[in-house]
């Protein structure tokens, strides 16, 4: 580019500026008055007034004489003077105030979604003691489908069991054997309730109990929990802890903890932690000889990510004086991750008199109904809250952490003590205030109750019926603005809705250009080896750094979009902002009426902002006629902003700890919208901007100039001739600010902070890449050798890698793994002898009336079998091959007009036979999952070379200790 080009480029560039400065046209003039006005000069800049300063500027009428000029005049002066200390006031206090207001509700408001607030009820000697429960629960995974919670196990699961029993025995409860009910010859019964256990008294008085329930749960019972699934033969263990109440024929309250883990992990946070502090809790309040209005009662359940163990106390337990009849309320409370808060999770269960209650004691809970339907599935105790039955119930659960979830990284010595405190004030306030309510809820249970909590000071519910009525207002509010505004003409009302329109294109844009900016640093991850390229839209990370680094991009794209679309369509800033205004209210209002439940985050900032607009509309020109400035100088709509930032950026804290990071540009187009009250006025920190950048050091561009000069003729002196030519020189000129600039600057801040916030943390065992579901959890953190065989004789065997935060670090020992997009995940096909690996292939074979099923390592590993036909099926019994003796009945499950039947069995079953009534199947499908150790001691993979390799060059490392290995085989049987 010549110089000539570069000085020209540079005036467009001064041009464009003095174009852009032309926006603050006027958009209506007041009709001119037979007065004449008196125009008082501003401490503002022109372009900082824009059309709230300009638009309703009176025109001016020539002068007329007067008899007093010097007075007129004397009060002009005045008055000019003290609209311009009004305005100087403005800037002092009220701007500062406000930006320190928006700022403070900010933080506060991320705080609250990804922390919460962690009161500490107790002293130190209570953390001490729950630590150490967390501790022991916490030293093997307590899972019937584990290894350490299988058939013979006495670690693990039993452990667990004894150990809270025992505890709660040495903190002062009774212990009651279990007591089944009895037939009139003495028989043991289990047609309807399978445990009458009584009190513990002490010289006839009632006094705490601790009894066991054991259960194995019926197919009829089973359907009501997931229908055509059904737990075959492992017994459902409860621990029921019981304070008695102080009155006779009290009610109860009923608290279910589960006390179980996931097979892959020791489950400290989940759940150890919850059950830590409800046993202390109990043994504190013991201790202290509290008593209730209501009896309480806390069941440890054994669930099964099924509420298996809920179910069974709700429908089994006849005991404590028939405790289920006598219910009034209860809560689940289960953990999802290892940090972050207490959130309420499942409020499908309690009517609004229950939440009402409930509220009084959520101050350290986050509250939304945004919540429930964004936990993913593969985390949920699936059923927790239905469990309770007609009894009002919710669920509280910790969320946040989520990497750590399903993972080895969730020990005792990871679990955050800010987490322990929390779940400890919680079950202390929950008991004492629902230990003393007597009076039954009678509210029904409304899936559009809308229920949020604002910055841990309170909680605010309603039904679907008030979002109606909010809907109504809204729309009420709406309509006067318009009315107003077509009477008053104070403003364009045209151009507010062109507005609306161009705030919608610049959410729209900032949208993309979000999208864009994630697969851009995902991209460069992926190119740092930070992540596998298959998982980039697998992603679940989040962190303050991402959170930030959203914020700045949106304020970026935002600024660039606004910037465009208000010259494009020839609208003021301000007439963004209004049109942001009636955006809210509109999608309030819209929200209301569709989405009652979800509605409460628009639907207030909307009613807000509008009442902000009509109190514009109608006080604009007396505020200015007073302090000689338009409203729209005071920022107003930034006020609503603020005030519903605990509602906005708290729950985009929540869902972006819950959803795929892929969907980071769609939870945070809320918070992209709500730009639109601030950044079209960005413009006016140009001049400011300016400022600073003419008093950098100056730069040195180069100059080419044609120049004409006389110059001397050589051979004849005191002859000259003029002659034209070019001459490049260098010349310093002042730095000029560009909006540009500043928008770029914004961008690359925020993506250099996103590779930071996201290029560390990934490490083996995280889940930063979804979630494993409970019942193919052998696939976590694993190498998987899958062995699939058909209805004829071929075999089919993989190499497999589900886990694709796994695969980022055992893709360099196996390098041509490959990636299988239908079924998502990594394998290879590998032709090894495979009797070699399954020493005894899995068969089912008819004899009789009798199928016999021939495991691969029954005694080591959790089988499945689906009959996909099984309508015709009345009847199934399922008797363990190792129990051959005369009496046993093995485990009989009733159907009717059953579509699919499957059959899951628990760890260790062994070989069985089953026997049907009503049709016999001659199709099965099967499924065995054995999980091997990696570190040595299980020599079950020892052939497979894939396995060897990994575990050589990882050996003695992290990944070496949390690396596992499986074998799943899959077989189709047709009799």
């Amino acid at each position: 580019m010549s110089n000539e080009e570069n000085v020209t480029l540079q005036n467009a560039e001064e041009s464009a500026d003095k174009e852009q400065q032309k926006e603050q046209t006027p958009d209506m003039q007041e009709p001119q008055t037979d007065k004449p006005v008196e125009e008082t000069q501003s401490d503002t800049p022109a372009d900082i007034s824009d059309d709230s300063a300009k638009s309703d500027d009176v025109a001016s009428a020539p002068e007329k004489k007067s008899d007093k000029p010097d007075k007129q005049k004397t009060r002009a002066v005045s008055a000019g003077k003290s609209a311009a200390e009004k305005r100087k006031l403005f800037k002092v206090i009220y701007y500062p105030v406000l930006a320190l207001f928006v700022m403070l509700m900010l933080v506060f408001s991320v705080i609250d979604g990804a922390f919460g607030y962690s009161p500490a009820p107790y002293g130190d000697a209570y953390y001490k003691a729950v630590n150490a429960h967390i501790a022991k629960l916490a030293e093997n995974p307590r899972s019937a489908m584990s290894p350490s919670g299988g058939q013979g196990s006495a670690i693990g699961l039993v452990a667990a069991q004894d150990y809270i029993r025992e505890t709660l025995i040495d903190g002062g409860f009774g212990y009651n054997e279990e007591k089944k009910p009895e037939t009139n010859d003495g028989d043991d019964s289990d047609e309807k309730y399978n445990t009458v256990t009584d009190w513990y008294r002490a010289s006839g008085e009632k006094k705490p109990t601790v009894t066991v329930q054991s259960s194995v749960l019926a197919a009829d019972l089973q359907n009501g929990i997931n229908g055509g699934e059904y737990l075959v033969g492992a017994e459902i263990k409860n621990i029921i802890a019981a304070i008695p109440s102080k009155k006779q024929n009290a009610k109860s309250i009923i608290v279910t903890v589960r006390y179980d883990s996931r097979p892959d992990t020791v489950g400290a946070a989940d759940n150890a932690a919850f059950v830590a502090n409800a046993m202390q809790t109990l043994i504190e309040y013991v201790k202290s000889g509290a008593q209730f209005d209501n009896d309480i009662i806390v069941v440890f359940t054994e669930d099964l990510d099924k509420s298996y163990g809920a179910y069974a106390f709700f429908n089994l337990f006849k005991g404590l004086d028939d405790v289920t009849e006598r219910a009034v309320a209860g809560i689940s409370l289960d953990a999802y991750g290892n940090g972050g808060t207490l959130a309420l999770t499942d409020a499908s269960g309690a009517g609004l008199d229950y939440i009402n209650s409930y509220t009084k004691v959520s101050g350290n809970v986050f509250n939304s109904s945004f919540v429930p339907s964004a936990v993913p599935s593969e985390l949920i105790n699936k059923n927790a809250v239905a469990a309770f039955g007609d009894i009002p119930a919710v669920q509280v659960a910790v969320l946040g952490g989520l990497d750590a979830a399903q993972s080895p990284l969730d020990t005792a010595g990871n679990i955050s003590q800010a987490i322990v405190r929390q779940q400890s004030s919680f079950i202390k306030d929950y008991i004492d205030e629902f230990g003393n309510i007597t009076a039954a809820f009678t509210d029904k249970a409304d899936n559009g109750t809308a229920i949020f909590s604002y910055l841990d000071g309170g909680t605010v519910a309603y039904t679907s019926v008030a979002s109606y009525v909010i809907g109504a207002l809204i729309v009420a509010l709406a309509a006067a603005v318009v009315i107003v505004l077509a009477l008053k003409k104070t403003f364009s009302l045209k151009n507010m809705f062109v507005a609306l329109g161009v705030q919608l294109l610049v959410v729209l844009g900032t949208l993309i250009a979000l999208v864009g900016a994630y697969f851009l640093v995902t991209l460069m991850l992926t190119g740092f080896g930070v992540l596998p390229l298959r998982a980039i839209t697998a992603v679940r990370y989040f962190n303050a750094g991402i959170l930030i680094a959203a914020m700045l991009i949106s304020l970026a794209a935002s600024f660039g979009f606004t910037s465009l679309f208000k010259k494009l369509f020839r609208v003021t800033s301000s007439d963004v902002v209004r049109g942001t205004a009636m955006l809210f209210g509109l999608a309030g209002a819209v929200m209301s009426f569709a989405c009652p439940a979800y509605s409460f985050v628009t639907s207030w900032l909307g009613m807000l902002m509008l009442a902000v607009l009509l109190v514009s509309v109608c006080l604009h020109k007396t505020f200015k006629s007073k302090f000689g400035m338009g409203m729209d100088q005071l920022y107003l709509y930034v006020v609503p902003v603020a005030l519903c930032l605990p509602l906005i950026m708290s729950n985009i804290t929540m869902l972006m700890w819950l959803l795929p990071l892929a969907l980071m540009p769609v939870v945070t187009t809320l918070f992209t919208a709500t730009l639109g009250v601030g950044v079209p006025y960005l413009d006016r920190t140009k001049a400011v901007f300016d400022k600073v950048a003419k008093k950098l050091p100056k730069r040195t561009i180069r100059v080419e100039r044609v120049v004409t000069e006389k110059i001397e003729d050589r051979a004849k002196k005191g002859k000259f001739t003029e002659k034209t030519f070019k001459r490049v020189e260098k010349e310093k000129i002042a730095v000029n600010y560009k909006n540009y600039f500043g928008i770029s600057v914004i961008a690359v801040l925020g993506i250099v902070i996103a590779l930071f916030s996201g290029g560390f943390g990934v490490d083996f065992g995280k889940s930063l890449t979804g979630y494993t579901s409970y019942a193919d959890s052998v696939y976590n953190d694993a190498l998987v050798y899958e062995w699939e065989k058909g209805t004829g004789d071929s075999v089919t065997q993989r190499i497999v890698v589900n886990d694709l935060t796994a695969y980022k670090f055992i893709r360099y020992s196996l390098t041509d793994l490959e990636w299988d997009g239908d079924k998502g995940r990594y394998s290879k096909t590998v032709h090894y002898k495979h009797t070699d690996i399954v020493s005894r292939e899995p068969d089912i074979e008819k004899n009789g009336d009798e199928y016999r099923v021939t495991t691969f390592d029954g005694a080591r590993s959790n089988v499945t079998v689906t009959i996909p036909s099984a309508r015709s099926i009345t009847k199934i019994t399922v008797k363990e091959s190792s129990k051959n003796y005369d009496d046993y009945e093995g485990y009989v499950y009733e159907f009717t007009n059953q579509d699919k039947i499957v059959l899951r069995l628990p760890y260790g079953f062994g070989d069985f036979t089953m026997e049907f009534e009503g049709a016999s199947p001659t199709k099965f499908e099967y499924e065995e999952h054995r999980s091997v150790a990696s570190d040595g001691t299980d020599g079950a993979l020892d052939n497979i070379d894939e396995w060897n390799r990994v575990r050589v060059d990882y050996s003695g490392t992290e990944v070496g200790k949390s690396f596992r290995g499986a074998i799943v085989l899959k077989r189709t049987i047709s009799l």
